[in-house]
C-alpha cells in the first residue's frame, strides 16, 4: 500500500517494524540506536550486509529493546 507522511507518523506511534511493516518494532540498532526492527528483521539485514533502514549507518550490534517488553 501507499505511505504517506500520517501512515509514516503512524508505524513509528506504534513501533511497528519498517521492513516488514507487521511485528512490533523491540530491536534496538547500534551505533545508531535506532528501535526501528523486529527481531527477525534485524538479523536478517545484518546478516545480509545491509545499513540501518533509518540512518544508513552500518549495522554493528543488535540488543533487545527489554523496556518493551517488561
Amino acid at each position: 500500500y501507499p505511505l504517506n507522511n500520517e501512515k509514516i507518523g503512524n508505524m513509528f506511534m506504534e513501533k511497528v517494524c519498517i521492513s516488514c511493516l507487521t511485528k512490533p518494532a523491540t530491536q534496538i540498532i547500534l551505533p545508531c540506536a535506532h528501535l526501528c526492527l523486529c527481531s527477525e528483521c534485524a538479523y536478517r539485514l545484518q546478516a545480509e550486509g545491509y545499513n540501518c533502514p533509518m540512518c544508513q549507518q552500518s549495522i554493528n550490534n543488535i540488543i533487545p529493546n527489554y523496556k518493551d517488553q517488561a
